[in-house]
């Protein structure tokens, strides 16, 4: 009678806690598929450039198409812009190919690190055309969606140009926030900061406010904390080398990235764990 109960209780324990735990792991389950699943909202733009020396770009001398992924934050479905000058905005597309936003912009030419582009459509292709003399150039992009604007995002900037100095960009968007960063080319020929020793797939950022630089070659910039559905970059003077920036192109990055959104799942398997151990 007694041993009887004992096992009836036992197994109402046992199915109590074997339920508790399915349906946390039902829940974590879940979780990590809706992690899994979610991905960084991506708007990537590469100015092809080239020794033009005018607005127009040239792919027979340093200009290139990116064509295939590419950027520090890997992306496909990058927008290349021909001129060195777009004044009515046009749509930009998103990594799936979506229209996401509109862009106009303006520099006073077109150039490129090497009189040849490398070749390939990826990421030596993005870092060998640009803007050139862009300190006194603008790029406006406007109509950003929920995607963007309701976590948050950031601007990253990239430059490799045909001779050494630190070079700055500013962000401000129509949310109240201004950003400013530095990066820099210590190498003196032309195309030298990029790849470099040391980076992912050749990439090494800067989040410095020294208009000298970080004191260390950085080949693009990162430009924190915005929410607002229209911004507008400008490029800075730097104070070594020859200053100038000479922006090969952007990418806007929603938060979280989906590495941040794979560890918080993780955080989730860790939780469970814990649960099932107590």
């Amino acid at each position: 009678m007694h041993q009887g109960v004992r096992q009836l209780a036992g197994w109402v324990l046992r199915t109590g806690l074997e339920r508790s735990f399915l349906k946390h792991a039902l829940a974590v389950a879940l979780f990590i598929g809706l992690a899994s699943s979610a991905q960084a909202a991506i708007i990537s733009v590469n100015f092809v450039g080239g020794q033009s020396g005018t607005t127009a770009a040239d792919t027979t001398k340093g200009g290139a198409l990116v064509t295939g992924t590419a950027g520090s934050v890997p992306a496909a479905d990058w927008n290349n812009e021909l001129s060195s000058q777009q004044t009515t905005a046009i749509p930009i597309l998103d990594s799936t190919g979506i229209a996401a936003a509109l862009m106009a912009y303006t520099a006073s030419n077109n150039w490129a690190a090497t009189g040849t582009a490398p070749g390939g459509g990826t990421n030596a292709d993005l870092m060998s055309g640009y803007l050139d003399n862009f300190q006194g150039g603008s790029i406006t992009v406007t109509t950003l969606g929920a995607a963007y604007t309701s976590g948050g995002y950031k601007v990253i900037v990239y430059q490799n140009a045909d001779s050494a100095g630190s070079f700055g960009y500013t962000v401000a968007d129509n949310a109240g926030h201004t950003v400013t960063a530095y990066g820099q080319q210590t190498g003196t020929t032309g195309g030298a900061n990029y790849p470099l020793a040391g980076g992912t797939n050749g990439f090494v950022g800067s989040t410095s406010t020294n208009p000298a630089g970080p004191g260390s070659a950085a080949n693009f910039v990162t430009l924190n904390g915005l929410t607002g559905s229209n911004f507008t970059i400008t490029g800075l003077t730097g104070t070594t080398g020859d200053g100038r920036a000479r922006i090969n192109g952007f990418q806007i990055v929603s938060a979280p990235e989906p590495t941040t959104v794979s560890l918080l799942a993780i955080g989730g398997v860790g939780l469970l764990a814990r649960r099932r151990r107590a």
